[in-house]
Parts: C-alpha cells; structure tokens; sequence
C-alpha cells in the first residue's frame, strides 16, 4: 500500500529546501540496506528550551552543583572535557546528534507519552513540529516563510495555510533556547505542511497501519 495523497504533500515538504526542508539533516540517503536512514548523523542545535522537568537539577551539589542553573552544553561539553582546543569545544557548544525518524512516532498504545528533544522538552510530535515551525519564523527575524521572505508583519491577519498569525509571531511561544550558541539555521513551513508532514512521520513506524 502506496502512501495517501496527505503523506505524499507531507513528504514534499520535508524534502523541500524553501519548506520544512527536513531532509537537509533527516536525510533520505539510503544506507547500506538499501532504506533511508534519515539521519545524516551530525550534530546540531536546535534552540531547544530547556526541560524544567529533567531530574538533574534536582540531585545533590556532589552530582550537580550548580543547580537549577545547570545548562546542557551538548558535544562543545563532551570536547571540553576531552580536552579538545577551546575553540573547538565552543564551536559545538549546545549540539547534539541528529536522530533517526525510523520509529519516531511507534508507542505501545495511542495514550502513550512519548517525549521528543534531547532532553524530552517536548511531549508529542504535533509539539516539536510546530517549534520546528515557530523557530524558523521568529528567531531568524521573522524570516523563512515557506521560503517566500516573508514576515510577521506582512502576515497580518489572515495567517496562511490555517496558521495563526498571532500565535505563529509571539517571541514567547516556546521559552528561550538552552543553549543560544551555534543555532541552527532553520525554514518556517505553514500549518497544512506541519499536519502533512506528521502524517507523513506516522508512516515510518514499523508495522505502520492506516488509522
């Protein structure tokens, strides 16, 4: 069984590089198996907000002594610690290794809580998709949109694609990014693109059946 016509426009945007442009990481290569790995295994930073839920902030000043203030510096703190040149080690300040979509939406059950993100900030995948979203329209100036250029101040009112300008435009939407170093350079895509393409990411679990 081929994929729906929705999956299909969920895939073009993840290809297209004035789009989502997912591919550019989550590359559709195929491996030695002959299937997409999608990933190209580099590392990246995201702008991911930190989890305030991480039970690391938490444990005691022997395991943790900064606290609450703790910040996950990603491979730039592996290099650190491995000794590596600190220009080195500050270049990947805040990176981590881009995972496989294989599996990425698989649960034991529909109810399940599967988090996303290096550090699980995020709760479902309509979440991460929409900051993918958000994050290439307001942190890169409001630039990016579908790749036409456009901002939040040219969207008005109408918003485009279902999208809600006012929500798509407020810097606050998502809190501030752990790590504001090295930020990946990311496209804004609309909201019919962001339900095609969690359509389309629903298709790589094993044993994918149409709902």
């Amino acid at each position: 069984m081929g994929l729906t016509d929705q999956e299909l426009r969920g895939l073009a945007a993840f290809n297209d590089p004035g789009r989502a442009n997912c591919a550019s990481c989550h590359s559709l290569t195929p491996g030695e198996a002959g299937y997409p790995l999608f990933t190209n295994f580099a590392y990246d930073n995201l702008g991911l907000p930190a989890n305030p839920e991480n039970p690391y902030y938490t444990m005691p000043k022997k395991w943790n002594p900064d606290g609450a203030k703790w910040v996950d510096p990603g491979l730039g703190g592996y290099l650190k610690s491995a000794g590596y040149d600190e220009a080195i080690s500050a270049a990947q300040l805040g990176k981590f290794k881009i995972p496989s979509l294989r599996n990425v939406d698989l649960r034991p059950s529909a109810d399940f809580v599967k988090t996303y993100g290096h550090n699980g900030f995020f709760k479902s995948l309509d979440e991460i998709i929409l900051f993918y979203a958000w994050r290439g329209l307001v942190m890169n100036g409001g630039l990016g949109l579908g790749g036409m250029g456009m901002d939040c101040e040219m969207m008005g009112g109408g918003g485009m694609g279902g999208m809600d300008p006012a929500m798509m435009c407020n810097p606050n939407l998502f809190p501030p990014p752990e790590v504001n170093q090295n930020l990946t350079p990311m496209n804004h895509f609309n909201m019919m693109d962001q339900e095609n393409i969690l359509l389309f990411l629903k298709t790589l679990s094993d044993g994918y059946v149409a709902e």
